[in-house]
C-alpha cells in the first residue's frame, strides 16, 4: 500500500492499509472539499493512471481515520485476484502476446478500454464466488453488453439484474 501512495506525492504513513473503490465510494463533499482541492493544485500524479478521486479519497479517510474496509468478499477485484499464486493463469493471458494485441486492436476501434472476456475468465470469476465472494469485478467493463450478458448466463445468472 505505501508504494500505491507514494508513487502518487503522498508521504508514507503507518495508517494506510487499503485503497478505496470508486464504485464503492460514500462521502460527505463537506468533509473532504478542502483534501480534494489540496490535491488537484498540488503536484500529486496519478502515475498514469485514472480514477483520480480514489488516491486522495483513500489517503484522506485513512489518515484521518475514517477509513472503514469493507470485507473483500464485497468487493473482489479480478486484478488484484488474479496476482495469487493459484490464479496466475489468469494472470498470464492478460500477458499474452495474441491477447494484448487483441485489447490493443478493440481499445483503438471502440476509443476505450475494457476487458474482453474470455472462458477463462469465466472460471477464474465462477473459483472466486466459490470461495464466497458476493460481489465481483473486472475493474473496468466488458466491450459490449453481448459480453456481459455471456459471462452471466456462463455463470448461472441469466436474466437476474
Amino acid at each position: 500500500m505505501q508504494d500505491y501512495f507514494t508513487s502518487r506525492g503522498f508521504a508514507p504513513d503507518n495508517r494506510l492499509v487499503g485503497n478505496i473503490n470508486g464504485g464503492v465510494l460514500v462521502f460527505r463533499p463537506s468533509l473532504v472539499a478542502d483534501a480534494f482541492k489540496e490535491y488537484y493544485y498540488s503536484g500529486h500524479t496519478q502515475g498514469g493512471h485514472t480514477a483520480y478521486e480514489e488516491a486522495p479519497m483513500a489517503y484522506y479517510a485513512q489518515t484521518h481515520n475514517m477509513f472503514y474496509a469493507l470485507d473483500d468478499r464485497y468487493n473482489k477485484m479480478l486484478p488484484f485476484e488474479s496476482g495469487r499464486e493459484e490464479f496466475s493463469w489468469i494472470y498470464n493471458i492478460h500477458h499474452n502476446r495474441l491477447y494484448m494485441i487483441a485489447d490493443k486492436l478493440i481499445t483503438k476501434i471502440f476509443h476505450k478500454r475494457n476487458a474482453i472476456v474470455t472462458g477463462k475468465h469465466v472460471r477464474f470469476v465462477t473459483a472466486l464466488i466459490s470461495e464466497g465472494a458476493y460481489m465481483v469485478h473486472m475493474s473496468g467493463g466488458f466491450y459490449s453488453m453481448a459480453a456481459a450478458k455471456r459471462l452471466m448466463k456462463d455463470l448461472g445468472y441469466e436474466g437476474q439484474n
